[in-house]
């Protein structure tokens, strides 16, 4: 398997996707963590998932963008990453579809199979 850089990118509170991943003990896994804190645009915006590729030195086409919001997806896209719906969400799964993300998930493992 590719070496996989993981990051949340979260537009709730400002320190919730880091408390989030400390309550789940999964911190460790993942490279960064951007919140509405570290941008001046929110999403479809690209500007998050732009300032983190920037930060990991990770190139567009090389990734992908995973989230459960049509908004995700657009931000992927005009990041020029792949992008990834997943329906096991919150995000409406109409807009979802209608955002025509690259792949669309039912479930975590969808994802493992993605990354292998």
């Amino acid at each position: 398997m590719n070496s996989v850089n993981l990051m949340l990118g979260n537009l709730n509170l400002p320190t919730l996707g880091e408390r989030l991943l400390e309550y789940f003990d999964i911190r460790r896994y993942f490279s960064a963590v951007i919140g509405p804190e570290k941008v001046s645009r929110n999403k479809p915006d690209p500007e998050m998932m732009l300032k983190v590729m920037s930060e990991l030195g990770a190139e567009p086409e090389k990734t992908l963008v995973v989230g459960d919001s049509h908004l995700d997806v657009l931000a992927g896209k005009r990041a020029g990453a792949h992008t990834c719906g997943v329906t096991y969400g919150i995000g409406d799964l109409k807009e979802l579809v209608r955002a025509e993300p690259d792949f669309l998930i039912c479930s975590l493992s969808g994802l493992t199979l993605l990354l292998c």
